[in-house]
Parts: C-alpha cells; sequence; structure tokens
C-alpha cells in the first residue's frame, strides 16, 4: 500500500486543489517496483564504480521495500538476501562504507529486525545523499517512512518523512514537500 506522490499518468490530479502539475521527465517520486528510484541516479557513460554501486544498492533496495511493505517471502528470503549480497561484492574495493550499510541492511531484513531495518534505512539514505544520490535517498527514506508506519514506531517514520520534506524541497516539488511537512505535523502529534 503505497500513496503517490505525483502523477503516474499526465493530467493526474496531485496538488491540494486538485490542480495537475505539469507533466515532467522526473517521473513520481516513489518506486514503480521495487528498487526502481535508485536506478534514476544512473547516467549515461557513469564509471563502472558507480554503476556497481547503484546496481547494488538497487538489489538490496528490492528486498528492502517489499520488507518494508510487509510483502516479502520468508521461504526465499535467505536466497533473496545472498542474491543481492553478490552485487554488494564489487562494491568493497570502491565504496565500503555502502557495502558495510548495503550488508548491513540485508543482516538485519534476514534477521526480521524491523526497527533495526528502518535505522539503517535511515542511514543507508543520508549515505547515498552524501554522494548527491538523490533518488537513492529518498527511494531509503520512504521504505523507512513505511517500515516506521507499519511497526507502529512513529518517530522513525517522522524522521524519514522530515528527510523526505527536505528532498521534496530541493528537488523543487514544493506540493510534496507541504505533503511530508503535514505527515512529519501529523507524526510529531501522534508521538506525544
Amino acid at each position: 500500500m503505497r500513496d503517490s506522490d505525483a502523477p503516474l499518468n499526465p493530467g493526474e490530479p496531485t496538488g491540494d486543489d486538485g490542480q495537475s502539475e505539469p507533466s515532467n521527465t522526473r517521473g513520481p517520486l516513489r518506486s514503480r517496483f521495487p528498487g526502481e528510484l535508485v536506478l534514476r541516479d544512473l547516467y549515461a557513460g557513469a564509471p563502472v564504480t558507480f554503476t556497481c554501486l547503484i546496481t547494488a544498492r538497487f538489489a538490496v533496495l528490492q528486498i528492502a521495500e517489499r520488507y518494508a511493505e510487509g510483502i516479502v517471502e520468508k521461504d526465499w528470503l535467505d536466497a533473496e538476501v545472498e542474491a543481492a549480497a553478490a552485487y554488494i561484492q564489487p562494491v568493497r574495493r570502491t565504496a565500503i562504507a555502502d557495502a558495510l550499510r548495503l550488508r548491513l541492511l540485508l543482516d538485519r531484513i534476514r534477521d526480521d529486525q524491523p526497527e533495526r531495518v528502518a535505522h539503517a534505512l535511515l542511514a543507508m539514505g543520508t549515505t547515498a545523499l552524501s554522494q548527491a544520490h538523490v533518488y537513492g535517498a529518498v527511494a531509503c527514506y520512504r521504505a523507512a517512512h513505511e517500515l516506521g508506519r507499519r511497526i507502529g514506531k512513529n518517530a522513525i517514520a517522522l524522521s524519514a518523512a522530515s528527510r523526505l520534506a527536505e528532498l521534496a524541497t530541493i528537488l523543487e516539488r514544493p506540493k510534496l514537500g507541504r505533503r511530508w511537512q503535514r505527515q512529519c505535523a501529523s507524526l510529531l502529534e501522534a508521538c506525544h
């Protein structure tokens, strides 16, 4: 169950006033399929080391987004975690911090530690953002928000929502920014 941030079809209402925003090529700030947002950080001519990092993040976020939504299949989880871990190997040589965070997230998912998974997603989002991988950060924060809400940890959901509000501003999406700010206010109230 995902909430829409932007139209999937041009002309679909997105704002508070029911008006549609101009169609853009950036697409909605949510994954169309698990992990898809991460791929938007790729660009033509990217070095192999960068491509390996984004690919590893994509493999891990595919599992993390489904885990956050509660739709990961427990029978296949170990196999999926090991398959995603294989994508982390090439990253270890060039981006050790990223490789460690990705592996830690997979381990926490495999051990079914939802609160720790959410914290790992927040940390991964911060790492992605520090490298100017904005869409990777959005994907991590959205998954952390979804998971925080699902497990009843409003402080985690609030942390993710506030980061998403800030990113919406950076990405020049004012309506989306206001939406996330309202979400923050609601979550802050629920924390008291």
